[in-house]
């Protein structure tokens, strides 16, 4: 049987009780910025794509940034109610990032000094 082992799991494993729950406060404050920043730009590229008007407040891109994180989440617990809309995403998303990872060494690989 195949066990699903996570990072929190392995760093257990590997540095013990105390340096798996160092490990895991790290990866904690790690996920945290990192959603941060991925809720904070998503809602600035939403912005500048519906090319809202900013007044001097800036209060139309914190509009956009609650919008896109409102949106996310509906997605994300949709996405973890329904296993299909997973398998959907991994079928679409592999085969697209090996298709653009594959063109844009196409397209560089004649430029490199080998």
């Amino acid at each position: 049987k195949v066990r699903n082992v996570g990072l929190l799991e392995l760093y257990q494993t590997y540095l013990g009780d105390i340096g798996g729950k160092v490990a895991g406060v790290g990866f904690l404050l790690v996920s945290y910025i990192m959603m941060g920043v991925y809720l904070s730009e998503g809602g600035d590229r939403l912005h500048d794509l519906l090319f809202l008007g900013a007044d001097a407040n800036g209060d139309s891109v914190v509009l956009s940034r609650a919008i896109f994180a409102i949106v996310m989440g509906a997605f994300l617990s949709a996405a973890s109610k329904y296993n299909v809309v997973q398998k959907i995403m991994i079928q679409f998303f592999v085969p697209a990032t090996m298709l653009a990872y594959s063109s844009g060494v196409s397209t560089a690989l004649p430029t490199a000094d080998l």
